[in-house]
């Protein structure tokens, strides 16, 4: 087990956990955790518009949680892939309140 969450990894935390906060961002990164996609690739499958979709890439990649190849491919960064599988697959019941 680790030990206490030290001040600088909870700020770290927060700010990747407040970049989450969007659905789509996080339509976007639980598609990439099954296999790379480019941006029409994203917009297509998640019927997003091309500025909505740029802009949460954009925001995904300075949070460090994707990586864009050469060829316009957007991955999960190795480092990340167990962190974003676990997230992913955190789907709340029914039941839990969208409301805090």
């Amino acid at each position: 087990m680790r030990g206490p969450l030290d001040a600088d990894a909870a700020r770290l935390l927060a700010t990747i956990l407040r970049g989450l906060g969007n659905p789509g961002r996080l339509r976007i990164l639980a598609m990439l955790h099954m296999a790379p996609a480019t941006a029409a690739q994203l917009q297509l499958a998640l019927r997003l518009e091309p500025g909505t979709i740029g802009n949460h890439l954009r925001a995904l990649r300075g949070l460090g949680l994707i990586t864009r190849a050469s060829d316009g491919t957007f991955a999960v960064c190795e480092e990340q892939l167990d962190h974003v599988g676990w997230l992913v697959a955190c789907r709340p019941s029914s039941s839990v309140s969208s409301r805090p």
